[in-house]
């Protein structure tokens, strides 16, 4: 198992573990619970994709030793110390203790937007880094589980921890045109690398709503677009 099978929710740990939501439960605990609850399932690192939590915690672990740092919240204030970003946002849910990586920030518009115009200058990837990133790793993949077909219809692949975008019910769209990272409770921050523009819907509504960004955003799509065509 590997980093990029981790960061494109291909490593074959699908089920969560009830820890991923205790706010009191220790995060290296968490995720070595997440390894004896998926062991033996039978899936092979790289063979399917499957959207779920477990993914991101585990890379989240491994930063933490590659960096030699005792919490993710060092981490996390190491980025935030070297990049300028996220200044006013925190890793809280469930804990500050036992964030959830995936979807267990609380961020501010205003950080959110300077992070993707930050992406889209290049100001924090290399171009091989940038390659990988906005790479397709679900090509030949077979999709397991994606909130994006089960609630919206719509066949999405994925890159490292965004997606790529297809309003079809079966792929058939040009990977890397338009990419994004819908979050569980609604918002939608977009990159339409076709027309050169980033953009992010700041939304937090219930669990499950991550259509309702999606939703808000295409419906000024047009009136945005034409706007961008004007001299």
């Amino acid at each position: 198992m590997t980093l990029e099978h981790l960061l494109s929710f291909t490593s074959g740990l699908t089920t969560e573990p009830i820890c991923l939501n205790a706010g009191l439960a220790i995060f290296d605990t968490c995720v070595n619970s997440i390894a004896t609850t998926n062991a033996g399932n039978g899936l092979t690192p790289g063979q399917e994709f499957y959207y779920a939590s477990t993914h991101l915690q585990v890379a989240g672990l491994m930063a933490m030793r590659a960096r030699g740092l005792a919490t993710w919240q060092d981490v996390f204030t190491e980025f935030k110390t070297q990049t300028g970003l996220f200044a006013n946002s925190t890793y809280d849910l469930p804990s500050a203790t036992n964030p959830r990586l995936a979807g267990g920030m609380h961020w501010t518009g205003e950080d959110y937007m300077a992070f993707l115009k930050a992406l889209k200058n290049g100001l924090l990837l290399n171009s091989t880094s940038m390659g990988q990133l906005l790479a397709d790793h679900t090509a030949g993949v077979t999709i397991a589980y994606s909130p994006a077909l089960a609630g919206a219809g719509e066949d999405w692949h994925y890159g490292l921890g965004l997606w790529h975008e297809c309003q079809s019910a079966t792929f058939n769209c040009t990977a890397g045109t338009r990419v994004s990272s819908p979050g569980a409770y609604g918002a939608y921050p977009f990159w339409d690398r076709s027309h050169g523009y980033i953009g992010i819907v700041a939304r937090q509504g219930a669990l499950g709503t991550f259509p309702n960004g999606i939703a808000i955003e295409r419906a000024v799509r047009s009136d945005v677009e034409q706007w961008l065509a004007c001299p």
